[in-house]
């Protein structure tokens, strides 16, 4: 099964790893290649978008680590989401 098929509350609690919420909550952490193989976008798009500011909000750790909220890019997703391809991007 896909990433896309899975429930939310499977793919959080499936994550490929995690990295410990460093506030001691529930909260789960994947890597830009992590996300990658869930997801199928390229690591250089997640690249892109981190520097256009376009794509999910993310965690710089240190200039070399980069980090995701499963939670929140899950919720970015759900805002994406269309029933045609005639609506508008964002809701709008």
């Amino acid at each position: 099964m896909s990433f896309f098929n899975q429930p939310p509350s499977e793919v959080l609690q499936n994550p490929i790893s995690t990295h410990k919420d460093p506030f001691g909550g529930q909260r789960r952490f994947v890597s830009p290649n992590e996300l990658s193989l869930m997801t199928g976008i390229s690591t250089k798009t997640l690249e892109k978008w981190r520097r256009t500011g376009e794509g999910p909000v993310f965690i710089r750790i240190s200039h070399r680590k980069v980090l995701y909220d499963l939670e929140i890019f899950l919720a970015w997703m759900k805002k994406l989401e269309r029933k045609s391809t005639s609506d508008l991007v964002g809701g709008e």
